[in-house]
């Protein structure tokens, strides 16, 4: 095939044979070695070599391709970069188009695109206008690529013919798709030599493809830029270990068995969340599951590690563990503990299973280019679904406390690795964070992590699990930390008053105290109202945690006067009136778990001071209060906690409980009682408790209810006999009125 030269400058030489131009991106100046008509004559004899394998993508199931191999290698992090997606292809009604060169007739080696088959509906190779169909043939072990196979040869194309022999200076010709058309560029190969702190010695080229001599003989092909560094590099790659695709489906075939024993689905059960007022208002029904399906992992014949990165406000709810097998009845397993670091957490199964899967230590550097096998586990709901399929790692990088994290190219979120033997190299799982501000189940972004970190956690596991993230009884479920404190968010005038706006961001973090409960850890450490808290510095927390209370809203003003307007089926969606007992601190304190020490950062007098802190739980608050629920009158009380007390202007020693709900057409409602009010008498009987109110109003015909709504109070009459109830309001409407 004649190649004309098209143009030629000192700096790059274009070049055309049929429909494949070529580019030769050295310089003269760069390179006096060879001379541009030189380059030439190389591209001229390498061109018929040189074919494009074409990918026809589709979607499967309605997903679109994940494309796990079409990447290259970043300059300047030495990571791989995705250029497309197989969405883009697919909509663009155009194939994936990947370099090719021909080793023999009928076979070519082409970059390890990684699709699975389900997104494959044709493979064919080109050259010029020529195109035929072709599959994959076999897999290269170490080498990030495969042979495909020709239905027939191309014509005009003649295979490589290596001669290993042949001593440099080499050259490369490698192909790629620039500025939107192939193009051969010829370079001269460089490599440098590289030492790794582990011992590891090997070279790596400026450039990828195939090497040759000055008179275009093919000496070898270099594809994943690290390469032996001695000459046994220099071979034919048709010497390259690879396994035939029979094979590969084989090892697939086998993983399946093994991930259909070992990788399973669970489901967790979760009592009903307490709800409130507030819950109900801020609509965080995403942020209190009652059951949570996922992966689980079988890692010894008497445990599953299930990957569940839950927030101990979460699993303080959990009540059940069902692990589903495959094949084989569901089999119970009750929890054993939260790991601290990662999120998942360890269940104790009831009936032992012999399929557990081969987590392993080695480095996962050892994996580095290696051909391996890929389960993706995807948990829809109650159904579990799964693909496999050949993959590799494209790179490495330095994650939390220097672990080695692999990359992959595509979404790899529910991937779990395997070697060809069915050993877990490495599994798709959150690192923990200590205090997080979201409280929802999480898997998503979870990187793939090296198993041999996570095996390492079972040579000490009581000192690996978290005593604070375990399931609790209904009366502790709602168990919080507290400071004592309660605190209004800073802006920026409010900042600049108090000289903090260089220790708070302008005001953006920090909040002012403006209440300190008597007998709490801030009183006790000498806290005062005027004090800014600004952060918390605890040896858990990587660094430390600024306070930012700005999302912690209440109903400042809140509509008493307009509560009897309110419908009765929107009773139960009436926002809570005073702070809540649960904000950003008391979460986070609760997070870093009770009994840990932690120091708490002020600014108090002009200057910046450190108080010494232990977490320590609450007294009850509202939402953990005591309740009782009269069925006859259709009404829920709590006794009244610290910070309703406080709200209401109340001293611990005056009676009364604190209406939580009102169900709608009860005896209750149709009187008028409201949530939010306080009852304090009954039958002219004082009300210090759920206990005496429960005592009070059971087998009674008639009622009289003393209620205050803030300062003011009434009298409310119900008949329980009756389906009639009236409200009588007080001839003068004070608490110290009605109380007589």
């Amino acid at each position: 095939m004649q190649l004309k030269a098209l143009q030629i400058t000192s700096a790059v030489i274009v070049l055309f044979a049929g429909l494949l131009p070529l580019t030769a991106a050295e310089s003269v100046e760069q390179d006096q070695q060879i001379t541009p008509a030189e380059k030439v004559k190389i591209a001229d004899s390498l061109t018929s070599s040189l074919v494009i394998v074409e990918y026809t993508l589709k979607y499967d199931k309605g997903q679109a391709p994940d494309i796990g191999g079409w990447s290259t290698r970043c300059p300047n992090c030495g990571g791989f970069h995705s250029i497309g997606s197989g969405r883009q292809m697919i909509d663009e009604e155009r194939p994936l188009e990947v370099d090719g060169y021909l080793l023999a007739d009928n076979l070519v080696i082409t970059s390890d695109m990684m699709v699975h088959p389900r997104f494959v509906e044709k493979i064919e190779v080109r050259f010029g206008n020529h195109l035929v169909p072709a599959k994959i043939h076999s897999y290269f072990k170490n080498q990030p690529a495969v042979l495909i196979e020709l239905d027939q040869p191309l014509p005009g194309t003649a295979p490589l013919k290596f001669q290993p022999e042949n001593q440099g200076p080499y050259w490369t010709l490698s192909l790629d798709l620039l500025n939107s058309a192939w193009s051969a560029g010829i370079k001269e190969f460089s490599t440098t030599l590289t030492r790794t702190e582990t011992g590891r010695t090997f070279q790596s080229a400026n450039t990828g493809g195939i090497v040759v001599t000055r008179d275009a003989s093919p000496v070898a092909m270099v594809l994943n830029n690290q390469f032996s560094a001695d000459d046994s590099w220099k071979i034919s790659p048709r010497q390259w270990p690879a396994i035939t695709a029979e094979q590969m489906q084989n090892l697939l075939d086998q993983l399946q068995t093994k991930a259909d024993q070992s990788l399973l689905r669970v489901t967790l059960n979760f009592r009903s969340p307490k709800q409130s007022p507030r819950q109900s208002y801020m609509n965080d029904e995403d942020e209190n599951p009652t059951e949570i399906h996922t992966a689980g992992i079988v890692v010894n014949k008497n445990q599953v590690l299930i990957l569940a990165n839950l927030k101990p406000k979460i699993t303080a709810r959990l009540e059940r563990i069902t692990v589903h097998q495959n094949s084989g009845d569901p089999i119970t397993a009750t929890f054993a503990g939260t790991l601290t670091d990662y999120g998942a957490l360890l269940a104790d199964l009831e009936t032992p299973l012999d399929s557990a899967a081969t987590l392993i230590d080695n480095s996962i550097r050892d994996f580095d280019n290696q051909l391996l096998l890929a389960a993706e586990v995807i948990i829809q709901g109650e159904k579990r679904v799964t693909y496999f399929k050949p993959i590799r790692l494209a790179s490495f990088e330095l994650g939390w406390k220097r672990q080695i994290y692999p990359n992959v190219t595509g979404d790899s979120q529910n991937f779990f690795i395997f070697d060809q033997t069915n050993r877990l190299i490495a599994l798709p799982i959150t690192r923990r964070e200590k205090v997080s501000e979201d409280d929802r189940f999480s898997r998503a972004g979870a990187p793939l992590t090296a198993t041999g970190y996570l095996k390492n956690l079972f040579t000490d596991l009581a000192a690996n699990l978290d005593p604070s993230n375990i399931p609790l009884t209904e009366a502790e479920e709602s168990r919080l930390a507290w400071m004592g404190i309660e605190m209004q968010a800073l802006n920026k005038e409010l900042a600049r008053i108090n000289n903090v706006s260089d220790l708070t961001k302008d005001g953006k973090t920090g909040a002012l105290v403006s209440y300190v409960y008597p007998d709490s850890p801030a009183a006790a450490a000498g806290i005062e109202p005027g004090a800014i808290i600004l952060r918390l510095h605890c040896d858990d927390l990587p660094k430390p945690l600024d306070i930012d209370v700005s999302g912690d809203m209440f109903i400042e003003n809140f509509p008493w006067e307009q509560l009897d307007q309110v419908p009765e089926q929107y009773l139960d969606r009436i926002p809570q009136p005073w702070p809540s007992a649960e904000n950003s601190l008391s979460r986070a304190l609760t997070d870093i778990g009770f009994g840990k020490k932690y120091l708490a950062e002020f600014f108090i007098d002009g200057r910046t001071v450190q108080k010494e802190f232990t977490v320590t739980q609450s007294p009850p608050h509202y939402d953990s209060a005591p309740r009782y629920k009269s069925d006859a009158l259709g009404l829920t009380v709590r006794n009244l906690t610290y910070e309703l007390l406080r709200y209401f202007q109340r001293t611990p020693d005056e009676p009364g409980v604190i209406v939580s709900k009102i169900e709608p057409g009860s005896k209750a409602s149709v009187a008028g009682i409201k949530p939010y009010e306080i009852i304090t008498q009954v039958n002219d009987q004082p009300v210090n408790s759920i206990e005496d109110f429960e005592k009070l109003t059971q087998q009674q015909t008639d009622l009289r209810i003393a209620v205050k709504r803030m300062t003011r109070g009434r009298v409310v009459k119900i008949n329980m006999t009756d389906e009639n109830s009236e409200s009588a309001p007080s001839e003068n409407p004070t608490s110290e009125n009605i109380e007589k």
